[in-house]
């Protein structure tokens, strides 16, 4: 199944069929096909093999164990140790947590996974 292929099924699933709508869902998928295919949803759908890509020293994602509570505005994110450096990140909060948390810079020469901190937001 090409992109293409797929942005017109998930065009037609919404009634949305004009070349603009599948253009702009050709490209979404694009940009974002290691989500798409790396979420719990796609995973419980098809069966999909994973692979491991070659490790180039950027953090790829990074995975959310507590986003913690209290947090009235997102957190300032931090990285220390990794051998690493550049990585950027923001938060994203609701309901007082962390609920997710976007790479703004992947960062270079990373060698292993840094410590991430949150600092402000009024939480724990």
């Amino acid at each position: 199944m090409t992109l293409i292929d797929i942005a017109t099924y998930v065009c037609n699933l919404v009634n949305k069929t004009d070349d603009t709508s599948k253009a702009r869902c050709k490209e979404f998928i694009r940009q974002h096909h290691e989500n798409v295919i790396n979420s719990a949803l796609w995973r419980e759908t098809l069966d999909v093999e994973q692979t491991t890509l070659p490790f180039d020293g950027r953090l790829t994602q990074i995975i959310l164990d507590n986003g913690g509570s209290g947090y009235t505005s997102a957190p300032t994110i931090g990285f220390t140790g990794g051998g690493g450096s550049s990585a950027s990140a923001v938060a994203e909060i609701g309901g007082g947590a962390v609920t997710k948390i976007y790479i703004q810079n992947p960062g270079t020469d990373y060698t292993s996974a840094p410590t991430v901190t949150f600092t402000g937001g009024a939480g724990t």
